[in-house]
């Protein structure tokens, strides 16, 4: 397992990766690409991924409460009983992307996850 707290990974390329269980809380991936990634059951709470590229990539179950995807493209990725409570996802492509089950609440500005 990953596990990564507030680092930068910025305009990384993770194609095809196995992320699968990873820890990343508050990471910075903006720009980074992430298409065809296996992401289940991953932790991004918090997560940068502002133009971030998924295409394809499966992040079943994955929890992305507090992620920002302002322009993230999101393109046949799988979402399945993801937790998405309180993401920022103004103007993020979801194209075919598969959302059954999935917890969402999309915030109307930018927000953090709470501290303490």
């Amino acid at each position: 397992m990953v596990e990564l707290d507030e680092s930068r990974l910025a305009y990384l390329d993770l194609t095809g990766a196995n992320l699968e269980e990873a820890m990343f809380t508050a990471i910075d991936l903006h720009r980074a690409t992430l298409d065809k990634a296996s992401i289940r059951n991953a932790f991004l709470q918090g997560a940068n991924l502002e133009y971030a590229s998924l295409d394809d990539a499966d992040l079943t179950n994955a929890d992305l409460d507090f992620a920002d995807l302002y322009r993230a493209s999101l393109r046949g990725c799988n979402l399945t009983n993801a937790n998405l409570y309180s993401i920022y996802a103004r103007e993020a492509i979801f194209i075919q992307t598969r959302m059954q089950g999935v917890n969402l609440y999309v915030s109307a500005q930018q927000t953090t996850p709470p501290r303490g």
